[in-house]
């Protein structure tokens, strides 16, 4: 959306949360070549972390197995710092802010079911949201960070790849409260 193309690499179309065929994105995960199946969109300002940020990410997911240490969503920015969305482990969903501040949560099991997930960054707070409800916060980080690339279910630098289904990922520049979270989850 918004004119921001992105590149697929691997990947099938499936069944989104709302049974319509073709309408959302499996990622493989790791595959045999080395290389895994991921998301990629090009740097653009409306991805960049200003100082005291405010902005939020939301997507739908789903697990067919535990996740291990998983990225659902990546945006590197410079310095070598990220925000994101990823699971530490099969219990741990965590926002990561771009430095040293994390709000994770520990979650029920994941797999099998679409679930919302969300990060938000209100200057210094971060908060991560499962299913529409606030599950964690934590301080976050205040400096400002240029984005370089957004990746879906992938870590590239990593070479961590990420087996999932992913529905509307959703970028916002400006921070979502409790309620607003709780109506993206409805759409």
């Amino acid at each position: 959306g918004h004119g921001h193309h992105g590149i697929l690499f691997g990947g099938t179309w499936v069944e989104d949360r709302h049974g319509v065929a073709g309408r959302a994105l499996f990622l493989n995960g790791k595959n045999d070549a080395g290389g895994g199946d991921y998301g990629s969109v090009s740097a653009h300002p409306d991805f960049d972390r200003p100082a005291n940020a405010k902005l939020s990410i939301s997507a739908w997911v789903r697990f067919d197995a535990p996740p291990g240490h998983h990225i659902i969503v990546t945006v590197e920015v410079g310095g070598g710092r990220a925000y994101d969305l990823e699971f530490l482990d099969a219990a741990t969903l965590t926002h990561w802010d771009g430095v040293d501040h994390v709000a994770q949560a520990t979650v029920p099991n994941m797999v099998g079911a679409w679930h919302h997930v969300g990060g938000v960054v209100d200057g210094a707070e971060a908060r991560t949201y499962l299913d529409g409800v606030r599950v964690a916060q934590s301080a976050a980080d205040t400096k400002p960070g240029v984005a370089k690339r957004v990746y879906f279910g992938a870590d590239p630098g990593d070479d961590s790849y990420t087996r999932l289904a992913l529905d509307d990922v959703r970028f916002y520049r400006g921070a979502l409260d409790d309620a607003q979270m709780l109506a993206d989850k409805q759409r």
